[in-house]
């Protein structure tokens, strides 16, 4: 996860509103980002990094308690959370079909989605292999077998020669108008 990635879901989150039960897949319990972007400390006030959006949201890591692939995270938590978040996991799964199915598969219906995946990003390896790169067609190639809803994707410029795609969906009808989500912290980043 970068900073653009948590800046891009937290925008989607205050565009389309979050209610709880909410889960981070493959979520970073510290919110120092350092291993992941070693030119950026992420420093993102309060414990988590979307408690200012929903204060009690769970991070499942596919890779905790026995490594289960995320493309089996669905038979773990099925039909659980109004609000599903995965941001550079992805591409870093074997069979992303699979993981679309899944992720789609823990939403309640009426719940929110939102995917970050590198679009023009160097190859990196943590956590494990790096296989697959998504534009914002390519992401909803990705979830069109399943019941999702695109509500919209677009694709960030990073700086230099650096972007994400990304991806908001719903399964079935996402009632706009009834959350309110506060603003943001604003990160702020190490000298």
């Amino acid at each position: 996860m970068t900073l653009y990635d948590w800046q891009t879901v937290a925008q989607a989150l205050q565009t389309y509103g979050v209610e709880g039960p909410m889960v981070d897949v493959g979520g970073i319990r510290n919110p120092e980002l350092a291993a992941y972007e070693p030119s950026r400390l992420l420093r993102v006030p309060g414990d988590s990094l979307y408690g200012w959006a929903c204060p009690d949201y769970e991070v499942v890591n596919p890779a905790d308690g026995g490594g289960m692939p995320a493309e089996y995270l669905a038979t773990l938590k099925p039909v659980s959370y109004r609000t599903v978040v995965c941001t550079g996991v992805i591409e870093h799964t074997v069979a992303p079909f699979a993981v679309a199915w899944a992720l789609v598969g823990m939403l309640r219906v009426g719940g929110l989605l939102v995917v970050t995946v590198p679009w023009e990003w160097p190859r990196h390896g943590d956590p494990g292999g790096d296989y697959w790169r998504f534009s914002p067609d390519g992401l909803r190639q990705l979830f069109a077998p399943t019941d999702l809803i695109c509500l919209d994707s677009g694709l960030v410029r990073c700086g230099g020669s650096k972007s994400i795609a990304w991806i908001a969906g719903s399964r079935g009808t996402l009632d706009t108008e009834r959350l309110t989500v506060p603003d943001p912290p604003t990160p702020e980043e190490a000298p």
